[in-house]
Parts: structure tokens; sequence; C-alpha cells
């Protein structure tokens, strides 16, 4: 349990810091930037903690259950980061508007495509157009990686109960879904475990 524990949290530091990395143009670029993070039960906005690091003027927005959220929010504020807790269900609840990019990390995978869909609909509502969305996860697809991640996946959703790992072009097809105007996929360093995607309200 030990040693899965420090897997997860490695990956999960891992994908964070390659998530921040393609945020940087997006930082530059946005004069008034805010960020909501809908962040893995397990990580307690610690996403935020690390883009905070990197653009400590950001507006923050946590959206998560409410535990989580309240955990998130203490352990964020402790650390001198602004954030606004939003307590809440995505299968329930409208994700809160107001921000200018809302991120979903490691988020799509864990969950079925209709839920997955019903999550995108709910963050394209909440974004004005010309809003950014980004994606962070790993995919299907990566060239090279096919049996390690289908293997990885095999388990990791088995014990999840539910959620696939999905190609971008599948993303893609879901964001058009959802109304989104337009979608790319952004390169990062280690493919294998995360990759992204920003797409435009």
């Amino acid at each position: 349990a030990w040693l899965a524990e420090r897997a997860f949290t490695a990956r999960t530091e891992t994908e964070h810091q390659l998530a921040v990395k393609k945020l940087e143009g997006w930082l530059r670029s946005e004069k008034r930037p805010a960020l909501i993070g809908t962040v893995d039960r397990r990580c307690a906005g610690a996403f935020i903690a690390a883009v905070a690091k990197a653009a400590p003027v950001l507006e923050f927005g946590l959206f998560d259950l409410p535990a989580v959220t309240a955990i998130g929010a203490r352990q964020l504020g402790e650390a001198g980061v602004r954030v606004t807790a939003h307590p809440g269900d995505f299968r329930n609840d409208p994700i809160p508007a107001g921000y200018d990019l809302i991120t979903l990390v490691r988020i799509l995978h864990d969950h079925d495509d209709d839920l997955a869909q019903s999550l995108l609909a709910k963050v394209r509502a909440a974004l004005k157009p010309g809003d950014t969305l980004l994606i962070a996860e790993p995919m299907a697809g990566t060239p090279g990686a096919e049996a390690m991640a289908d293997a990885y996946f095999g388990f990791y959703l088995l014990a999840m109960g539910s959620g696939r790992a999905r190609t971008p072009d599948e993303i893609g097809a879901m964001l058009d879904k959802a109304g989104f105007a337009r979608w790319t996929e952004r390169r990062t360093g280690l493919p294998i475990v995360t990759r992204v995607i920003a797409a435009t309200a």
C-alpha cells in the first residue's frame, strides 16, 4: 500500500507540473486571469497549489465534494493562496461561473461516457465565449505506450469501478458535442503520464 501511495503521489505531482507548464502561455496572455480547479478527491487542491507557485496573483476557485473542498481550502489558505471554495457535486450541481479558465485534471477518465459528457456540457455553460477549458490526464492511443497504458488502466479503472481512458480525438468529439468552438492538443514532455487538451468556449 505504501508503494502504491508513493507511486500515485509521484505520478500526480508529475501530472500537475506538466499541466502547469502548459498554462504558462495562457497566464502570460491574461490581464485578469482567474482559475477554477476541479480536482481529484485525493488531491484536495494540490493542482491549485502548484499553479499558485507559478502565478500567485491569480484568483482561484476550488469546486469539489464538500469534505474535499473544506480540506483543500483550509490547506491552501494556510499556504497563503487566495481561493474561493465551491462545495458541490458535478453529478447534480452546476459548475460555478465567472472564471476565465476551468481545469479538469485527472477527472474525465474516472467516469463513464454519459457522466463525462454531462460534465463537459456543464463546464461549457459556465464559460463565456472565448474562455478556456484545460483537460490534463493520461489518454489512450499514446504512441509506443499502448500496452503499458492498457495494463495500467485495466487495473486502475477496475478499482475505480467506472471510467475509461480516451484518445484525444474521442475527447475532442465530446467537446464538440458539448458546444465548444474548437480544441487542440498541447504537447507535453511525458505524454505517457499526461496529455493536455485546451478547448475554447
